[in-house]
């Protein structure tokens, strides 16, 4: 309305220039709508793909109904559904290769993937469905440094701090294979335990220090 009193006081002469702003103004006035509505769907896209507090499903995976937390089965809260669902949220099973070398020095991968990406630590990873923990401690082994491991024998098995994984380190014969790092790795070599890289798990380094002190790791001046 303002813009045509605008048109009407300015005259027929200053008609074109009118016009013209007045198409100006509704492009301006479009590009901003269309910027405002992606920014709206984007939000709402993010806001979709956070998990909720904690990791937990928000739906039922069988029905899509929304999850109840309570008791089940007389055991402590656990969401569930109507439909029979229960989200038991057991630990996720993670395979850990102890790789020592016959000089007493340790094979260690540089991370290429989350979490603690170009860190170093013990090669490892989840469980696949239907395997064994030592087969996939073997597989694990070969995908991310190159070698084909001979499982001795289970270390130990304990939980990440402040994660729902449970790790079983294994230990593997003396390996002297070249070494090729694998995809998920940026770097794999082997390391004296008395000039070892930064390693942010803490489990990795104790597991270490244990296999130091059964003997199987040694360091580089007891080579």
């Amino acid at each position: 309305m303002f813009l045509l009193l605008f048109s009407f006081l300015a005259g027929s002469g200053s008609l074109v220039l009118t016009v013209l702003f007045l198409v100006a103004s509704q492009i301006a006035l479009c590009v901003l709508w269309g910027f405002l509505h992606r920014q709206n769907l984007n939000g709402k896209a993010a806001a979709a793909k956070k998990p909720p507090a904690g990791g937990a499903f928000k739906h039922c995976p069988w029905c899509a109904a929304e999850l109840k937390l309570g008791p089940v089965e007389g055991k402590k809260e656990r969401l569930h559904c109507s439909c029979g669902y229960i989200n038991w949220n057991n630990p996720i099973p993670v395979a850990v290769a102890v790789i020592p070398r016959s000089d007493g020095s340790i094979v260690l991968v540089q991370r290429g993937i989350a979490p603690a990406i170009g860190s170093w630590a013990l090669p490892g990873g989840f469980v696949d469905a239907f395997e064994s923990p030592e087969v996939a401690a073997k597989r694990e082994a070969k995908e991310e440094t190159g070698l084909d491991v001979t499982i001795v024998r289970l270390l130990k098995v304990v939980m990440t701090p402040g994660r729902n994984n449970m790790l079983m380190f294994y230990l593997a014969a003396p390996c002297d294979g070249v070494i090729v790092p694998g995809p998920e790795s940026k770097d794999a070599k082997p390391y004296f335990v008395d000039q070892l890289p930064e390693m942010p798990f803490s489990t990795h380094r104790e597991i270490i220090a244990e296999c130091v002190q059964l003997g199987v790791l040694k360091n580089s001046a007891a080579s």
